[in-house]
């Protein structure tokens, strides 16, 4: 039935990742973990809203913008990897520094720096979602 024993590997590899990926996403979703840090440093009921409204609304209003981002076919694996290691990983590291030097931060600018960080890290992935399910 299916001739091309590649396309059938990596459907299969597909499948799984994506399943993962999504029951990873499903039981645990960042902005879960990312309001109980917020709460951990004393955020306020305004700030913790603003997690959700930053997850939605970053990540799916940007989404056009990729599609001019990532024209070319032919380069577009190269582009996404790319995008990963330049701009979205660093907004995670940056999250990550910024919990590491909690101590050395005032709370206020903790609060603030996550919250920046955060969305920035969704819009930079918002960038690029289009373009994964059409390249899927």
């Amino acid at each position: 039935m299916f001739k091309n024993r590649q396309v059938i590997k990596n459907a299969v590899l597909d499948i799984i990742g994506e399943g993962v990926w999504g029951l990873q996403s499903g039981m645990l979703p960042a902005a879960t973990v990312f309001t109980i840090l917020l709460i951990r440093y004393q955020a306020n009921n305004t700030m913790i809203g603003l997690v959700s409204a930053i997850q939605g609304g970053t990540w799916f209003l940007p989404q056009i913008f990729g599609l001019f981002l990532f024209t070319s076919v032919k380069n577009r694996r190269r582009n996404l990897v790319l995008w990963h290691v330049l701009i979205v990983i660093p907004f995670q590291l940056l999250c990550g520094i910024l919990v590491f030097l909690e101590n050395m931060l005032d709370p206020f600018w903790l609060r603030w720096g996550l919250i920046f960080l955060f969305a920035m890290f969704y819009l930079s992935m918002g960038v690029i979602v289009g373009v994964w399910c059409e390249w899927l």
